[in-house]
């Protein structure tokens, strides 16, 4: 359930009282972190000066080679139970003793597999791949199934090849007429369930259904991208009203590691030629997951850490007035401008992205990660704590100001 930005007090609460953000830790950083980034400069973001190099993850958080303390909400949203959580590890050294040349086909794909499918509450059947994969079989499955060339994505996401059709986020019109003039050459429509490119806003109710008719009258494959969202969501009434054709899940069924899975008919995953299997170590990982993740009230956790967040930035809003945020699936997303919340990708001001990029930095020097892209989303995980969340607020509450007092 996305949750919307309360609107700004007109007089000020105090800032809650939260554990103090960690001194700046630019300047304790030594001469191994200007070392090794000589030996190996990598790509660094632009706010990233000097960059950090993290020799250590474990829950939420991270420590850099100076031993620097970081929470961390730049994780892959696969890291449900945050990082080297103990039955992962436990799985990763038994897979490992167990040898990591497995053959085409391996005993752990079964389990996970089948923890999938009940999480999922579905009938239908997994196909287990290499990351970075999945959305490339998913399409090509759908190509060599209708033996149809296109495919209709929407805006924000992330291009499959030069021919893609693009629809605008949230417009039904445009859909509707996009249907009437390519339907006989479409062969599939990708679409996230929560798009958590363009601000994590939801689509509007009617759209999903309508998609799900416009694709059985013309024949087409509809595609549920799930990858920033695998098991975020409860299952519900979407889940039954949509009936995807392929589901993609992303790097949950790896326990974080590279790995994905296509989950659909049977008749429509075998018609693929065989590809490259997970690696036995993702997918021990994935089984040590999704096991602690069937036994563990994940989303109640996710919902009430969201909702100690929300209070918080509320009340860090009262004193910035251009904080904003959105919320879902435990994940949130900065909007850093006075005004409405953007509904699509282009409606993002080059002030809040400009302000992301500043923030960025100063966050980091104060303990806090956040995702590079301002249009990415921030994770929690059940490894983050109330601590955690308080750490954040008021390092934003002392990078926010010092950009106010520059401006």
């Amino acid at each position: 359930m996305t949750s919307p930005t309360p609107p700004a007090p007109t007089t000020p609460p105090a800032m809650p009282a939260a554990t103090q953000p960690p001194t700046a830790v630019q300047g304790r950083r030594t001469a191994r972190s200007a070392d090794a980034h000589r030996r190996v400069p990598g790509l660094v973001a632009p706010s990233e000066h000097p960059p950090t190099y993290f020799r250590s993850a474990i829950g939420a958080e991270l420590h850099d080679l100076d031993g620097n303390l970081y929470v961390d909400f730049a994780m892959p949203p696969g890291l449900l139970l945050g990082h080297a959580h103990p039955a992962i590890v436990s799985a990763l050294q038994q897979a490992a003793a167990d040898g990591l040349a497995a053959g085409p086909r391996q005993a752990h794909e079964l389990r996970v597999a089948e923890l999938l499918l009940e999480r999922l509450g579905s009938t239908d059947s997994v196909l287990l791949a290499a990351s970075g994969e999945a959305r490339s079989l998913a399409v090509a499955l759908a190509r060599r199934h209708t033996r149809r060339p296109l495919l209709v994505r929407w805006e924000g996401d992330d291009a499959v090849n030069d021919e893609d059709l693009v629809l605008p986020v949230g417009d039904e019109v445009a859909m509707e007429r996009l249907f009437a003039q390519h339907g006989p050459r479409l062969a599939a429509a990708l679409i996230e369930r929560l798009p958590t490119r363009t601000g994590l806003r939801p689509h509007a109710p009617p759209l999903l259904p309508r998609l799900r008719q416009l694709c059985d009258q013309h024949g087409v494959l509809l595609i549920l991208d799930e990858q920033a969202t695998s098991l975020r969501l409860p299952r519900g009434r979407d889940d039954a009203e949509l009936q995807a054709d392929l589901r993609i899940i992303g790097s949950v069924v790896g326990g974080g590691l590279p790995a994905a899975a296509l989950v659909g008919r049977r008749e429509l995953l075998t018609a693929l030629p065989p590809g490259a299997p997970a690696q036995p170590l993702a997918l021990a990982a994935g089984r040590a997951l999704l096991q602690a993740v069937a036994e563990s009230p994940l989303l109640p956790q996710l919902d009430k850490l969201g909702e100690q967040l929300d209070a918080l930035l509320g009340e860090l809003r009262a004193r910035v007035s251009w904080l904003q945020w959105r919320r879902a699936a435990g994940l949130f997303w900065l909007h850093l401008d006075d005004g409405p919340l953007p509904e699509r990708p282009g409606d993002i001001s080059a002030v809040a992205m400009e302000r992301y990029d500043r923030l960025r930095a100063p966050l980091l020097d104060r303990g806090i990660l956040l995702p590079v892209s301002p249009l990415q989303p921030a994770s929690l995980c059940s490894a983050h704590t109330p601590v955690h969340l308080e750490r954040l607020a008021a390092a934003l509450h002392m990078s926010c100001r010092e950009q106010v007092e520059r401006s």
